[in-house]
């Protein structure tokens, strides 16, 4: 029964990922979004050992993204969080804080007068919870669901409406959009600025990987899943009914964490746009 139950969840989830891989946020020019948008993934965790373990983790890592497919525009984050991950035979739970600094270098789609280097970071919380089936040589995660909550603060959060209120003022930058055949009219096109509040955000990630172990307490973890972005919200350039809207977005990662000594080890994301590098550190283990 529980190996049907696992079966049936993974290819659930399998199906899941297939269909939502290509639901992306938008790469039409107004978007700007937030610097972590879409970059939540699962975090490491210790592999069972044949009894319960608790560990603490310190770990740090540096984001490179070209965002939404903006060419001339350049993301750069560096993040350091602190963890406590609980490791028992069928499920692993994490929870800890995080803070991070990042700069949006804006140069697509901008005006000059608003273009440059944009310094933003905030703080969060983060928490999840794994649901693995231990071997002898893996731990096959069937179901992991992560989730972080936090803030953005500086210059960047500013630019998104600061570019909204410019496209108001200045419709000649807009797109025209043309409607009818024998009248035809245009106007300028809207366009949709996603900002988020400077607190409150929320993301999410749900996914499924392996854990292989290696000699000693080495081990090779690999996943995949989706991340979404809840709280995010769209200020429309000439929409007076409907200024502000809810928007969600989603995308898909890839990640790779490898022991490269005892309690270091290695960790590589990757995420549309973008890519995740760092290292991870255990100590305070029982």
């Amino acid at each position: 029964m529980i190996n049907n139950n696992i079966i049936a969840l993974s290819a659930a989830l399998a199906l899941m990922i297939m269909l939502l891989s290509g639901c992306s946020i938008s790469t039409h020019s107004g978007i700007l979004s937030p610097g972590l948008v879409n970059t939540i993934t699962s975090p490491e965790t210790p592999t069972y050992q044949g009894k319960p373990e608790s560990t603490n983790y310190i770990s740090g890592k540096v984001l490179f993204s070209e965002p939404h497919t903006r060419r001339k525009d350049r993301n750069f984050v560096g993040s350091v969080r602190f963890y406590r991950a609980k490791t028992k035979e069928y499920q692993s739970v994490t929870y800890g804080a995080f803070g991070y600094l990042g700069n949006y270098k804006s140069g697509n789609f901008i005006p000059a007068s608003l273009s440059g280097n944009h310094i933003y970071g905030g703080l969060g919380l983060m928490g999840g919870i794994n649901w693995h089936v231990p071997f002898e040589k893996m731990d096959w995660e069937v179901f992991k669901l992560n989730a972080r909550l936090y803030n953005e603060l500086g210059k960047y959060p500013r630019l998104k409406n600061e570019l909204t209120d410019y496209r108001n003022n200045h419709d000649e930058m807009l797109p025209p959009i043309c409607s009818g055949f024998i009248f035809p009219s245009c106007r300028p096109a809207p366009y949709s600025d996603l900002y988020s509040r400077h607190i409150a955000m929320l993301d999410t990630s749900i996914g499924m990987g392996i854990k292989i172990k290696h000699k000693g307490r080495h081990n090779t973890q690999i996943g995949a899943g989706i991340n979404f972005h809840l709280l995010g919200s769209s200020r429309n350039s000439f929409s007076v009914e409907n200024p502000v809207k809810p928007i969600n977005t989603a995308g898909f990662y890839l990640q790779f964490s490898h022991t490269l000594r005892e309690r270091l080890s290695l960790n590589i994301d990757l995420i549309g746009g973008g890519i995740t590098t760092g290292l991870s550190y255990q100590f305070g283990k029982k």
